[in-house]
């Protein structure tokens, strides 16, 4: 009987890229995410809003195309310049239980200012979080940095960035640790 192997897909809506598990900047990546966008103008004269409707572009063929140019055909083009500002849903992203299973994924705590980290399993840090939040599974990665209390021990500033290591699974690396 041999051992499952392990689970290699990735979250919808997320790429790995270089070793890093990174957003999707298509548009049928922010869809799958389900990360809506949606954009203001702050201009006096203007005062426009927008959201832009994923699904029908998706639907339309535009699924691969990055989200950046169609922000650009939404612009005005106004010779005072455009003031259509687009803010993504903050509330989209990666729980750290879509996370958990894998054991080749690995979660790596860096401080911003002197980069000094730390690497740990999805499950240990969900266990150290736990302690002092109930539910700490729900966390979107992007919420950890704010539960991380104190500053870093080598720079003393307290600037923490969290990355989500996703390596190739038929990397040489990889083949050599794996039993």
């Amino acid at each position: 009987m041999s051992l499952p192997a392990p689970s290699s897909d990735l979250p919808a809506g997320w790429v790995a890229q270089d070793g890093l598990l990174t957003p999707d900047v298509s548009i049928s990546g922010y869809l799958a995410r389900g990360q809506e966008v949606k954009g203001v103008c702050d201009q006096r004269d203007c005062r426009r809003r927008c959201q832009i409707d994923l699904p029908r572009l998706a639907a339309r063929g535009f699924g691969a195309l990055p989200l950046t140019t169609v922000q650009g055909f939404l612009r005005c083009h106004s010779l005072a310049g455009c003031g259509l500002d687009f803010h993504e849903d903050p509330k989209a992203g990666l729980p750290l239980r879509a996370l958990l299973g894998r054991s080749h994924v690995k979660i790596r705590i860096k401080c911003a200012g002197c980069g000094f980290f730390r690497v740990t399993r999805v499950e240990g840090l969900i266990a150290k979080l736990s302690a002092t939040r109930p539910m700490a599974d729900s966390l979107m990665t992007s919420e950890v940095p704010s539960q991380i209390t104190g500053p870093c021990k080598t720079c003393k500033k307290s600037a923490w960035r969290v990355d989500v290591l996703w390596p190739a699974l038929n990397s040489e690396g990889q083949r050599r640790t794996s039993p």
